[in-house]
């Protein structure tokens, strides 16, 4: 070949064929940036028919589509409440409260809810009792206004002014009286018992049975165990034999260190006289009827300090109840869902807590019941149950990811969609002839994820596993608490008050003076544990109408009234168990040293026997005659 030829063959590659081939790279890299902008306003587009149809809708936050514009991320409320489960983790500050508040108080301002909120710290719970309710309230029109009060149930077991029928050891016709003292031995093992033996476990689990049934309470058992009249009373009322047998010949067996260690850590649950006073007022919550009836909101944050394990205590009772009324719910076409949002989850957690979070996760669908969990660090769940992270990936349809430390922020990388073009950086000239250099998908989700912890306040990634776009940024909403604040503060303090204890708060005055007049308020009888209903022409059958936009504002409603409840029991308690009590004499008559009725409910501030008058020493225990 001549020097003349190759130059024109030379010509002919560079001018030509490079050309073409530069021409075809620049199409396919066309096609990608048109087929990723498509996908990228995909979610836009989905707001904009959302819209359009008409169908009511909830506000998550403000993204930007492909063009840098500004869009509303909003879903059904229909999704929302029915979609599935939610996964919300970010760091202390970084706005996950903020944003499960605001979305709360979307879904109650639209019409009545069946929800369920625990919150281990009080946050979230303090919010919504204090300022996004009574702002609501205000706000609404008279009628809605009256069924949400209605509506409203706290379970706050450190307050200070009210409490709540909490009896657990009220007999539940629902369950084998062996599964009922199980279930309140394993939440005291798991808390505050964390290292009884087998042999305190088996104390404890036979003096459970014995209380439950001859109508003792939880504050009851120390002095059943102790007190060698008042065990021997109950045995004569019991209709257990293997109970009798068990006190009877392998009770006084049994070594007094461990008698003595079972009864510190009673005391340490029954040190707190708002613990006390929520253990003896008569009755039971029923979860199932909150559940179909009520926003639910169980407050445990307050506990004093270095008694965290007491919060913990009540938070695992009332979740195992609620878990079992989940699936003993009977589901029609028309049976609404349920939202249940656990705030600071990681803090309710054991390894037994954990399986009955696995099964809610893989069952509840079915039941119409879903999970909201909020925590701050997945280790502080994996440290717990690794298995449950792997349930919560693969059950939970909706997630954000708020800012985190660099261990959370690398289990978000699933939910992350590689968009394929992001270039990378080469040196030199690129050679017009081949693809340009991008990045790996790995990569791509790699860059993202590195930038996770350092996110601002209110910034947070929103991935919905049910659409194809994968994750992307979106801020959420300002929650306006100050307005909030301002509205609430319009209603007289008798209607916040109701509406921050709920309806069924009893006044701690009303507890506490059946022990002043030497009567434990647990000595009542079933016909006293749920208030009869009022005459029929009685004007306080009906809930008064709350002071909404009204000059002259009617008297509030009573905490703790039933015939304020909607559907006749939207939020009802159990009627105690009428079994005679353990610690009254076989005759009926006389008083047993105990004050009242029931062994061991002790009059608070009685010099004769105080929580804690035990004398020091060893001792062995009683032995019936």
């Amino acid at each position: 070949m001549t020097p003349l030829d190759l130059g024109l063959s030379l010509r002919s590659f560079f001018f030509h064929d490079g050309a073409e081939a530069l021409h075809l790279a620049n199409a396919s890299e066309l096609a990608r940036r048109e087929a990723e902008k498509a996908l990228a306003n995909a979610a836009r587009r989905e707001v904009e028919a959302l819209r359009r149809s008409g169908r009511p809708r909830i506000l998550l936050g403000t993204a930007l589509d492909a063009h840098g514009e500004p869009y509303p991320v909003e879903l059904s409320e229909r999704e929302v409440t029915l979609g599935g489960h939610w996964l919300v983790n970010g760091a202390t500050g970084s706005g996950k409260t903020f944003w499960t508040l605001g979305m709360l108080s979307q879904l109650i301002a639209k019409r009545p809810r069946n929800i369920v909120v625990f919150d281990m710290k009080g946050e979230l719970a303090s919010l919504l009792r204090r300022v996004v309710l009574p702002a609501l309230v205000a706000s609404s029109h008279d009628a809605y206004a009256r069924d949400l009060i209605r509506r409203i149930a706290v379970i706050a077991p450190f307050d200070d002014t009210t409490t709540v029928p909490f009896q657990v050891l009220t007999r539940d016709a629902t369950l084998p009286i062996e599964v009922q003292a199980h279930e309140v031995a394993g939440s005291f093992g798991r808390t505050v018992g964390r290292d009884l033996g087998i042999l305190q476990q088996t104390m404890l689990k036979y003096a459970l049975l014995l209380a439950i049934d001859v109508g003792a309470s939880f504050v009851d058992v120390p002095r059943i165990l102790e007190d060698r009249d008042a065990l021997r009373r109950a045995l004569e009322r019991t209709s257990l034999p293997e109970v009798r047998r068990y006190f009877v010949e392998r009770f006084p067996r049994e070594r007094s260190g461990s008698l003595v260690s079972l009864l510190a850590r009673l005391d340490s649950l029954l040190m707190h006289p708002g613990l006390r006073r929520l253990l003896t007022t008569p009755g039971m919550i029923r979860f199932d009827r909150l559940l179909e009836h009520a926003i639910t909101i169980v407050d445990l944050g307050g506990a004093p300090a270095g008694m965290r394990e007491l919060g913990a205590f009540f938070g695992q009772m009332l979740f195992q109840r609620m878990v079992r009324s989940i699936f003993t719910r009977e589901i029609r076409a028309n049976t609404p869902p349920v939202t249940i949002v656990c705030d600071e989850f990681q803090e309710l957690l054991s390894p037994e807590m954990a399986n009955d979070a696995e099964r809610v996760l893989a069952l509840a669908r079915s039941q119409k019941c879903f999970l909201w969990l909020c925590f701050q660090q997945a280790a502080q769940v994996e440290a717990v149950s690794p298995l449950l992270l792997r349930v919560l990936a693969a059950n939970c349809n909706y997630a954000l990811q708020f800012r985190t430390e660099p261990r959370d922020a690398d289990r978000f990388a699933p939910f992350l969609h590689a968009r394929g073009n992001v270039p990378r950086a080469t040196g030199g000239f690129p050679d017009p002839r081949e693809r340009p250099a991008v990045l790996s998908a790995e990569e791509e989700r790699r860059r993202v994820v590195d930038r996770i912890p350092t996110m601002p306040d209110r910034l947070a990634w929103f991935a919905n596993r049910r659409r194809p776009y994968g994750a992307f940024v979106m801020k959420t909403p300002v929650l306006p608490l100050g307005e909030m604040a301002e509205e609430a503060a319009r209603l007289p303090r008798e209607v916040r008050e109701v509406i921050e204890h709920g309806v069924l708060a009893v006044p701690v005055d009303a507890v506490d003076a059946p022990r002043e007049r030497g009567r434990a308020p647990g000595a009542r009888g079933a016909a006293d544990a749920t208030p009869a209903p009022p005459p029929p022409t009685a004007p306080a059958a009906r809930a008064p109408d709350p002071p909404v936009r009204r000059p002259a504002p009617p008297t509030a409603p009573t905490m703790g009234r039933r015939d304020a409840e909607p559907h006749g029991a939207a939020v009802v308690v159990q009627p105690q168990h009428a079994a005679p009590s353990a610690a009254a004499p076989a005759d009926g008559s006389g008083d047993d040293g105990v004050t009242g009725a029931r062994a061991g409910t002790r009059a608070e501030g009685d010099a004769a026997a105080p929580t804690n008058s035990r004398r020091p020493g060893r001792r062995r225990p009683p032995t019936i005659g």
